[in-house]
């Protein structure tokens, strides 16, 4: 049985036209029509959030800090150690400080840090310098000495200065010296090349040793009670030795303008220095 038939037609055609040119439908109330009668659905809205009052406290869970976490002290990076009261520097005067390489900021020093290390180190072997020698490393500074088939590695000044005596009236002639920027441009790496002759026993034999130097930061004079600091620092850039390998190879060296080693060389090798194993 259908029931207004034609009216309810021009009604629903109207109110489609009504729908059509009037405002969009709104979510909250829709009709719908069925025969015979109009139905209504309306959908309750959500509330409004208000913006304002919301906080990222009360989307998160609330985290519970433990009492170790509220009592620990924040962590603090640890300073390089500063230098001892007696300790001595390889300084590359502010006169010499060379120029930047072309698109290059920072000032390579590696030439020069060599330069000033050869002239320093290796006329400390004699017996009246030599006990200053170990003053010029890291506190936590390694040396080693490689003589043949023989190595020995120590670490630490007193050590060091102990191996270093060992070599006292050591006669080095250098012949080559290679250096180069360690990466982040605060020290150098040095191989220096030539031949030695040993103040025991007159031992003559070619050497190879590598030098590791490095940069001393101006923040440690804070921290250090060393006079030679202060004034290594006035006059330029300080160096300190902070990994150092000595090998004397096996094998003749070429011969050596020292008038005091004029007679041929013996063919035994000089005692191992301290600290062999």
């Amino acid at each position: 049985m259908r029931l207004g038939g034609i009216g309810q037609r021009q009604n629903k055609k109207q109110h489609q036209s009504d729908i059509l040119d009037g405002d969009p439908i709104s979510p909250s109330s829709m009709q719908m029509e069925a025969s015979g009668s109009l139905i209504t659905l309306e959908t309750e809205a959500p509330d409004t959030v208000d913006l304002s009052r919301l906080s990222l406290d009360d989307a998160a869970p609330t985290k519970q800090q433990s009492p170790n976490e509220t009592s620990r002290p924040a962590a603090k990076a640890p300073s390089s150690a500063a230098p001892s009261p007696d300790a001595l520097f390889i300084v590359i005067p502010r006169n010499e400080l060379p120029n930047p390489l072309p698109g290059e900021t920072e000032l390579s020093l590696a030439v020069p840090a060599a330069r000033h290390f050869v002239n320093t180190y290796y006329q400390h072997f004699s017996a009246a310098q030599i006990n200053d020698l170990g003053r010029y490393y890291t506190a936590k500074g390694q040396k080693s000495v490689s003589i043949g088939g023989a190595h020995s590695v120590v670490t630490g000044r007193n050590d060091i200065a102990t191996q270093i005596l060992s070599l006292a009236g050591t006669v080095f002639s250098v012949r080559g010296v290679v250096s180069q920027d360690t990466v982040d441009g605060q020290g150098a790496h040095i191989l220096v090349t030539g031949s030695a002759v040993t103040g025991s026993g007159g031992v003559s034999a070619n050497f190879a040793h590598s030098v590791s130097l490095t940069r001393v930061k101006p923040e440690l004079q804070v921290e250090s009670t060393c006079p030679a600091l202060t004034a290594a620092f006035e006059a330029g850039i300080p160096f300190q030795i902070h990994n150092d390998a000595l090998a004397l190879l096996s094998g003749e060296a070429a011969p050596m303008n020292q008038p005091q080693f004029t007679s041929p060389a013996p063919a035994h090798h000089p005692p191992p220095p301290p600290g062999l194993f």
